[in-house]
């Protein structure tokens, strides 16, 4: 539904009404419940609705410049939601070329961030063995992809709105009442991770340890009724 309506929307507010009305089904049977995201979303097309797509191929081929592959993370069945098109790309290219092809990328509007392997696995913890030579981020309206003929966006059903860079690893982790545990000082700092969703639950509050009726959700929106529930709209995803 994200892919399809920004939230203010109208199908955007009819899902979360329906979503607060189930939550509170849960709360009101006396359920500990936590919510959260796996990433969050922006739209990534300009004010006519038309996609806003740097195409990665082509700056590289237009420069004169030699590469191996272009990874694009965010590649999956689900085209009509996002095209197969995200803001976070892995190039595969000679050690000689990595230089030039970092200054051909940030000279270009919509890219912000271009670092080489060793410095991704750092930033982005993610496994040095496993990525590319060289890691490629957009602005928060942007989406990066291959060439324009990889991707076909006539099977969108609405703008392109995606996902995959920095703007979209800030989620929710919203837990219907206090954290007392080890993680209280962590929660209360934003430095959470969406998957320490389960540790607050069962070892951070005062009856997650004891009620059997535990349900952890997934939603990118906010619950605006739970009055004193601590919200966290900045933890991060993964």
């Amino acid at each position: 539904m994200q892919h399809a309506a920004a939230p203010g929307e109208a199908l955007a507010d009819q899902f979360f009404i329906e979503f607060d009305r189930l939550l509170g089904d849960y709360l009101d049977a006396g359920c500990l419940v936590a919510i959260t995201a796996d990433h969050g979303m922006n739209s990534k097309h300009d004010a006519t609705g038309e996609a806003r797509v740097i195409h990665l191929e082509d700056i590289l081929r237009d420069a004169g410049i030699a590469f191996d592959e272009i990874v694009l993370p965010i590649i999956d069945p689900y085209t009509k939601h996002h095209g197969a098109l995200g803001s976070f790309a892995w190039i595969y290219l000679a050690d000689i070329d990595r230089e030039r092809a970092r200054r051909a990328l940030t000279a270009v509007p919509g890219i912000e961030e271009v670092w080489d392997r060793e410095a991704s696995a750092t930033i982005y913890e993610h496994p040095f063995d496993r990525i590319g030579d060289l890691a490629v981020t957009a602005a928060a309206d942007t989406a990066l992809g291959r060439t324009a003929s990889a991707h076909d966006l006539t099977q969108l059903h609405a703008a392109l709105r995606s996902h995959g860079g920095r703007y979209e690893q800030l989620v929710p982790l919203i837990i219907s009442e206090p954290v007392t545990g080890p993680l209280a000082e962590c929660y209360a700092a934003n430095v959470l991770r969406s998957r320490d969703i389960h540790d607050l639950v069962l070892n951070n509050t005062r009856s997650g340890g004891f009620r059997r009726e535990v349900v952890a959700g997934r939603t990118t929106g906010r619950h605006g009724g739970w009055g004193a529930v601590p919200i966290r709209p900045t933890v991060q995803d993964q």
